[in-house]
């Protein structure tokens, strides 16, 4: 079901791009909105290279892949870290226009600089061999990842209960990533027994 939905997600950026004006997002957002040099930018930036670390990030934690095939993991990883981090800085630029207030706006920019933090520490942990603590980092960083996945999911399963779209709006804003990096940041950093990897990075 997970990788399902990250399949889907992953690919909607590409669908929008493809259709352009086409596509119902055009609704969504302010008319004037598409003036504005540094958001648009941004957003294509954001929308072309968005889905690539969700389609490529699941595989790197199956630990077959990453026994079996080192050099995939390590190449794929490198994809991964690069789109991911424009990614994050992209989605930093464009929370400032966010619908519905600076609520929403500044759950997209704590995300943002989450995922752009946890995916460098984690890219540098491995860079100096320090393998748990790089598994750490890039569990959080694909966290923060998957908060695309989780946001339209929450926003679904509100509107099931409220009529408010701003409110529904706001709350998955925060509901996408808080509980998924708090669960995972226990499980990673406070339980006792961990997983570890067998391979061995250059």
């Amino acid at each position: 079901m997970g990788i399902s939905l990250c399949l889907l997600v992953g690919l909607m950026p590409y669908v929008i791009l493809y259709l352009g004006k086409k596509f119902p997002i055009e609704f969504t957002k302010d008319p004037e909105l598409y003036k504005n040099r540094l958001w648009y930018i941004s957003f294509i930036s954001h929308a072309s290279l968005g889905g690539i670390p969700l389609l490529l990030g699941w595989p790197q934690f199956i630990p077959s892949f990453q026994r079996n095939h080192v050099q995939a993991h390590r190449r794929v990883g490198k994809v991964y870290v690069f789109t991911f981090l424009i990614t994050t800085i992209n989605g930093f630029l464009i929370s400032f226009f966010a619908t519905h207030g600076w609520i929403p706006a500044f759950g997209f920019a704590t995300v943002a600089l989450i995922g752009f933090y946890t995916t460098l520490q984690g890219y540098l942990h491995i860079r100096n061999r320090k393998i748990l603590l790089h598994q750490k980092f890039m569990y959080l960083s694909y966290g923060c990842c998957f908060s695309a996945v989780n946001f339209r999911l929450v926003q679904s399963l509100l509107s099931l209960v409220s009529n408010s779209e701003k409110l529904n709006y706001q709350i998955s804003a925060w509901a996408a990533w808080v509980p998924t990096l708090l669960l995972v940041y226990y499980f990673q950093f406070f339980r006792k027994k961990h997983r570890k990897v067998e391979f061995k990075p250059n």
